[in-house]
């Protein structure tokens, strides 16, 4: 019998829409958690989905490689997964 590990690497990170306004000030933010997001992370034939919590963050653990990831709005970005590691997004909101 043979045993295959899966090396699995936790990727977690902040995602955050703005700007929320189409005038911002010093004293209030302009950009926000992005609450409850679909995340997707695409690799060949193998797709994980992840949702971020009500404070925009999420966490997930996947395979060593490449990897695409789409989220509403933004085109898909590369994310080289190593090791355990921090990869925050930003979504803009189109907003002047």
């Amino acid at each position: 019998m043979h045993v295959v590990a899966v090396v699995l690497v936790l990727v977690h990170g902040l995602v955050v829409r703005g700007p929320t306004k189409p005038v911002c000030s010093m004293t209030e933010p302009c950009d926000e958690p992005a609450a409850r997001i679909a995340l997707l992370f695409e690799r060949g034939h193998t797709i994980v989905r992840v949702r971020t919590d009500e404070n925009g963050r999420y966490r997930v653990k996947l395979r060593p490689g490449t990897w695409a990831i789409h989220v509403a709005r933004i085109q898909p970005r590369a994310l080289v997964v190593r090791h355990p590691m921090r990869a925050d997004l930003f979504i803009d909101t189109g907003i002047r």
